[in-house]
C-alpha cells in the first residue's frame, strides 16, 4: 500500500512539473500579452506577427501618448486615431474593466524599472468622469486589487509584480487574505494561473453559436474587457453600481484639499512628472444616469474644489466641447459605443492641440 501511494504520488508530481513546464512555454507568452495593458496592441498589425511579439516578450518600451482608467477608456479612445494623426508616435490604451488605481501606479513604476524612458515627453490621459477621481489615500490604494464579494482580480496585477514587489502586494494591500494567497499562487504557478485563462477564452469560443443578441454584436469596442453580449444584464448593473455610487458619495463627507494631497492621484502624478511625462485629465462623455451621480449640490461644490486643486497642481484637465452625444450612444448605460470611439479620439486630440 505504501509502494501504491508512493507512486501515485510521484505520478502526480511529474504531470504537475509537466503541465507547469508546457504552461510556461505556450500559454504565459500569450497570457501576459493579453493581461499587460501597458504593451502596444496594434490590431492592424498580421496576426502572425502579433503572436510572434508575444512569444518574444516584446514589451513596449516608450510612450507618447497612454491611456490610462477604467473599461470607459478604451470606450472612448482608439489609440490608432492619435498614431495617425501624429506619426511616428506611439498611443497605447491601458485602462481596463477592474484595473485599480493601485494597479495603474504599480504599473508605471514598474515600466520604468525596465525602461527609464517610458514617460519622457509623454502625455498621460486619466478619464475624468465629475467630481472626482482617484481621490482615495495612497495608503488605501497602493497594491490594491478589485474584490467584491466572492469576485476578485489579483490576475490583472500579475505582470506588474516581482518577487520584492510580491512581499509589499502581502505586507501592505489592504485585500483579503483569501485574495492574498491566490496572488501567491498565480504568480508562483503558470499551470495555475492558465487554468482560468483557458476557461474563459474557451467559453469566448462558444459564444459565436449561442448568442441571443447577435444583431447587437461589435457595437461596443472589444478591448479592455468589454462585453458585447448579455446588454441587458450589462444596462441593468450599470444602473444598480450608478445607484449605489450616487448614495456614497452622499453619505460621504466634502472632499478637501489635504485629503486629496495624501491621494494616490499625488502619486501617480509625481510618478509621472519626475520621469519627464505630462498628466492630463479629459473629461469622459457619460450616460444621462451615470452623470446624475455627480448632479447632486455636494458633488459640485467637491468638483469646484477637486478642480482647483488640480489647478494648483497644475494638472490640465481637457473637456472636449465639440464633441456632442445622446444617451442612445451608450449601448450599455456605461460604455460609448464603439461608433463613436474614432470621433471622440480626434476631438480629444484637437483639443490637446488647441491647448
Amino acid at each position: 500500500m505504501r509502494k501504491f501511494i508512493k507512486q501515485i504520488a510521484v505520478y502526480v508530481a511529474v504531470a504537475f512539473l509537466a503541465s507547469e513546464i508546457l504552461a510556461r512555454i505556450f500559454i504565459d507568452p500569450v497570457y501576459f500579452q493579453l493581461v499587460d495593458t501597458y504593451n502596444l496592441n496594434d490590431k492592424s498589425a498580421p496576426k502572425f506577427e502579433r503572436i510572434t511579439q508575444a512569444f518574444s516578450n516584446q514589451k513596449t518600451s516608450k510612450v507618447d501618448y497612454l491611456f490610462i482608467g477604467s473599461s470607459r477608456v478604451p470606450a472612448s479612445i482608439n489609440p490608432q486615431v492619435f498614431m495617425e494623426l501624429d506619426s511616428g508616435k506611439v498611443a497605447v490604451v491601458a485602462g481596463r474593466g477592474f484595473m485599480t488605481a493601485g494597479i495603474h501606479y504599480q504599473a508605471l513604476k514598474m515600466r520604468l524599472k525596465d525602461f527609464p524612458d517610458f514617460l519622457k515627453g509623454a502625455t498621460v490621459f486619466l478619464e475624468y468622469p465629475g467630481s472626482r477621481i482617484y481621490d482615495q489615500s495612497f495608503e488605501e490604494q497602493v497594491f490594491k486589487v478589485h474584490e467584491s464579494g466572492s469576485e476578485a482580480m489579483p490576475h490583472l496585477l500579475i505582470p506588474h509584480l516581482d518577487f520584492v514587489d510580491l512581499k509589499g502586494f502581502l505586507t501592505q494591500s489592504p485585500n483579503s487574505f483569501g485574495v492574498k494567497a491566490e496572488m501567491v499562487g498565480l504568480y508562483l504557478s503558470a499551470f495555475y494561473r492558465s487554468i482560468p485563462f483557458i476557461r474563459e477564452n474557451l467559453t469566448n469560443l462558444e459564444k459565436p453559436l449561442f448568442k441571443q443578441e447577435s444583431d447587437k454584436s461589435g457595437i461596443l469596442a472589444s478591448d479592455g474587457g468589454i462585453r458585447n453580449d448579455n446588454l441587458d444584464f450589462a444596462k441593468a448593473k450599470a444602473i444598480e453600481l450608478a445607484e449605489t455610487r450616487k448614495n456614497d458619495l452622499a453619505s460621504s463627507p466634502q472632499i478637501s484639499p489635504s485629503q486629496l494631497d495624501k491621494s494616490i492621484l499625488v502619486k501617480i502624478h509625481e510618478l509621472i512628472i519626475s520621469n519627464q511625462g505630462k498628466l492630463v485629465l479629459y473629461k469622459m462623455p457619460l450616460h444621462s444616469i451615470q452623470q446624475e451621480i455627480y448632479n447632486s449640490k455636494q458633488e459640485i461644490a467637491n468638483k469646484e474644489i477637486f478642480e482647483s486643486w488640480l489647478t494648483s497642481n497644475e494638472i490640465q484637465t481637457l473637456q472636449n466641447p465639440n464633441f456632442e452625444y445622446e444617451d442612445s450612444d451608450f449601448p450599455d448605460v456605461w460604455h460609448l459605443s464603439k461608433a463613436r470611439r474614432d470621433e471622440f479620439s480626434k476631438l480629444l486630440f484637437e483639443e490637446l492641440e488647441r491647448k
